[in-house]
């Protein structure tokens, strides 16, 4: 890269006095196959653990004087350091950012990437590792039906349909009423109704005004049952038409 008054280019798109044309259109041609290929298997890219030296000095621009060239550690005034011989901008991907997540950086040389303890730790680690993914225990999805708003001395239906294959096992469901307004005159309400082809249900008749949560759950920890809240607020009758 040359950088002239802030305006960078290509060297291949300028003429640099005693540069070897010939070594430097190699070097493009080499980049270049490589982005191709990516491009042409982009599943190898995930495939791809970059490790880079970074914080270490490193010529990364040139400028063009009048007695030949300066060489810089900055691009644009700005130093983006790297291994001392490869500039960060040169050791990442050309569509990446900077601060990309998709390489591992290693404050080391160049020269000594490859006996860096860290970096044998890390590609020990990548060779070992057995190519699964861990997860969770499967879940259960519910799809839960309550109202939004009723007055005080209406019941809270609830309603709840559950999410399973025909032969699949299915787990207790717990439907708990909590005030937001929590306190010994207003403690929660805990029921598990009984489950028929799938379907349970419940009202809950609050006595007293107040934002409700309607709260889904299995009745274990762990249990498969995907947690779903709702809310309901309740109204007092004489205050209906009040804003």
């Amino acid at each position: 890269m040359l950088e002239p008054c802030e305006l960078l280019h290509r060297l291949d798109e300028i003429t640099v006095p005693d540069m070897d044309t010939s070594m430097l259109a190699d070097s493009l041609r080499f980049h270049r196959d490589l982005a191709a290929a990516e491009k042409e298997r982009p599943a190898s890219l995930g495939a791809t653990h970059a490790i880079v030296g970074t914080r270490q000095p490193t010529a990364t621009t040139v400028r063009l004087t009048h007695n030949g060239i300066e060489v810089l550690d900055t691009i644009n005034s700005h130093n983006d350091y790297g291994d001392a011989t490869v500039p960060l901008a040169g050791a990442i991907r050309h569509e990446l950012p900077l601060d990309t997540n998709r390489i591992w950086r290693i404050v080391d040389n160049h020269g000594h990437l490859q006996g860096n303890p860290y970096v044998l730790d890390e590609i020990e680690s990548i060779i070992t590792a057995a190519p699964v993914r861990r997860r969770a225990g499967g879940t259960i999805p519910i799809r839960v039906n309550a109202p939004e708003l009723v007055l005080l001395g209406e019941g809270i239906t609830v309603t709840v349909d559950i999410e399973s294959i025909e032969d699949e096992r299915l787990p207790a469901v717990q439907i708990e009423l909590v005030p937001e307004n929590h306190s010994r005159a207003r403690s929660s309400v805990r029921r598990t109704p009984t489950i028929r082809d799938r379907h349970l249900e419940t009202t809950f008749n609050p006595t007293q005004p107040d934002a409700y949560q309607i709260r889904v759950t299995g009745i274990t920890p762990g249990s498969p049952v995907t947690p779903v809240i709702a809310t309901v607020l309740v109204w007092p009758p004489d205050e209906q038409n009040q804003p």
